[in-house]
């Protein structure tokens, strides 16, 4: 620090840079984590209960609800609830999840307990809201009690994959 000092450099300068890289963070987080992006109950890629990518945000009518963009989201949305719903072994129920989602809900995903994921197998498949890059799904799970699986699902463009699970959520009994 004293070759700081000799260079014109004194602590306080030091102290009042760390500071406003400290406050610039804090506005940065809180531009990210706007109310408006969150959605109580959800799970998101990011792992964080809640909070949805503003990126996927919906708006109903959407290319997403066409019969050509609906043949490539619905069957990764039918695979990942097939797959997610029949968790076996570990390793293979992961690695047959990890191309149908999100890199930040993959990571996610290595913390569940598979032997905690609810027994069922993926019945019928509702769309509830479809933007031109995302879409919302309910899936009816057919159980001993059935019950309802959410997905969300976004087209990232700049891979080859297009169209990944991006969160999930269970929404309940199915009535």
């Amino acid at each position: 620090m004293t070759g700081l000092v000799q260079r014109g450099i004194n602590r306080g300068s030091v102290v009042v840079a760390v500071v406003i890289l400290l406050l610039a963070a804090v506005v940065a987080t809180f531009l990210v984590l706007r109310d408006d992006d969150r959605d109580p109950g959800a799970v998101s890629a990011a792992g964080e209960e809640g909070v949805w990518d503003p990126y996927a945000k919906l708006a109903d009518g959407g290319r997403g609800a066409t019969t050509a963009v609906r043949a490539q989201w619905e069957p990764v949305a039918e695979k990942f609830a097939s797959v997610f719903l029949d968790p076996g072994r570990r390793a293979a129920w992961l690695s047959a999840l990890r191309p149908l989602v999100a890199d930040q809900l993959y990571a996610g995903l290595e913390e569940v307990e598979p032997r905690k994921v609810p027994d069922g197998t993926p019945g019928t498949l509702e769309l509830v809201a479809s933007g031109n890059r995302s879409v919302d799904v309910t899936i009816t799970v057919d159980a001993r009690t059935d019950w309802l699986l959410g997905l969300r699902l976004v087209d990232f463009p700049s891979d080859d994959f297009g169209w990944r699970v991006y969160g999930y959520e269970d929404r309940g009994p199915a009535s």
